[in-house]
């Protein structure tokens, strides 16, 4: 049984559609990102599910429950904002508090309960101080016990991290997927970082302009991209792509004006996929080899010849920015030990089983 179920939704904005045809069936307990450029829709579909935005087509279902044209404070939805939408003039504990307030809860039973979320939260010594006297990650945590203390059948939470430095961003997301986890309340979160995608979801809808460019789990959407946006969007620093061509007079795929080693089947796909002509191919840096000309090739990987152009230290890496003959810029994630300097020149080498091929549509054949 799905515990949220968005059917052919569509929202228009006068002859504009910001999100077209979104459809998802999220299960009990998973935790769905949405990711995506600004302006792709995602804030907007978090929206109609909270009813704030009302759906131009299509459904919103909350378990058996139709929701598309329930009334917001009805729907058994929590939601986190980025701006955290506290009130200054309320204690911590009052703010936690205030939703069970507003359902009538008795005195004594809602701070009870919100003492027992601040206890989770590991904010209970702050419960007598006002929201100016927190930081950013402590504003975020009453933010969050605000939305936990009403024991929602879905959370949901609109970019909740963006506020916060970089340091307390890994630790606050950290912190939220052990919560949700622990809680097992169906989340859906909105972020345009893919990092946080990356790192948070069970699975993962990345959108551009309003659409769906794929939905799956993290390994998913990174080792089998539906299309060139998802390949280039996710992943830092992005895949590569290079222009190829599938020369069908040779019975070969081609790449830098080499044949590309492939197996049989793979070959046989493409044959079938891919019209003569040019094609686009992609491949991660961290597939990517430098070596000296006089290494040993191999019969699995193709080369071509690139000067080193920047090389950036991130620790226990280095990313290798090169440059093709041709003026092609590609990258490579090397190990914390190359010895590379600007301006050297080397070989790169792709192993062609990490290649992935996009046809002129910019969709993955393989």
């Amino acid at each position: 049984m799905t515990d949220l179920n968005l059917s052919h939704v569509s929202k228009g904005f006068g002859g504009t559609l910001a999100v077209e045809d979104f459809c998802l069936e999220a299960e009990p307990g998973e935790f769905i990102v949405l990711v995506g450029p600004s302006g792709c829709g995602k804030t907007t579909t978090m929206r109609m599910i909270a009813g704030l935005e009302d759906v131009t087509a299509g459904t919103i279902a909350l378990g058996d429950l139709d929701i598309t044209e329930v009334p917001a404070r009805d729907r058994d939805v929590a939601m986190v904002f980025q701006n955290y939408a506290l009130y200054p003039h309320m204690s911590v504990l009052d703010n936690i508090a205030f939703s069970l307030k507003m359902r009538g809860v008795s005195r004594d039973a809602r701070e009870h309960q919100a003492r027992d979320v601040a206890e989770l939260l590991g904010i209970s010594h702050l419960l007598g101080r006002k929201p100016r006297e927190l930081s950013g990650g402590q504003r975020q945590r009453v933010a969050l016990g605000r939305a936990i203390v009403r024991q929602p059948k879905l959370f949901l939470m609109d970019e909740p991290l963006s506020n916060l430095d970089a340091k307390l961003r890994v630790a606050m997301r950290a912190e939220i997927v052990k919560l949700q986890r622990q809680l097992g309340i169906t989340t859906v979160y909105v972020t345009h970082d893919q990092v946080e995608a990356m790192t948070m979801g069970h699975r993962i809808v990345v959108m551009k302009d309003g659409v769906v460019q794929q939905i799956g789990t993290p390994e998913q959407i990174y080792d089998r991209p539906a299309n060139r946006f998802v390949a280039e969007f996710i992943g830092t620093p992005p895949m590569n792509f290079a222009s190829g061509e599938w020369a069908a007079e040779h019975d070969e795929l081609r790449l830098w004006g080499e044949p590309v080693p492939l197996e049989s089947a793979r070959a046989a796909r493409l044959r079938a996929d891919v019209a003569s002509g040019p094609i686009e191919l992609g491949f991660r840096p961290e597939h990517v080899h430098l070596c000296s000309s006089s290494s040993p090739s191999t019969t699995s990987a193709i080369e071509v010849p690139v000067h080193i152009e920047l090389i950036e230290n991130v620790g226990n890496s280095r990313i290798v920015e090169t440059v093709t003959p041709s003026g092609g810029a590609l990258n490579a994630i090397c190990a914390s030990d190359f010895r590379g300097a600007v301006g050297d020149r080397l070989q790169l080498r792709v192993d062609v089983q990490h290649l992935h091929v996009f046809n002129q549509q910019h969709a993955r054949v393989s």
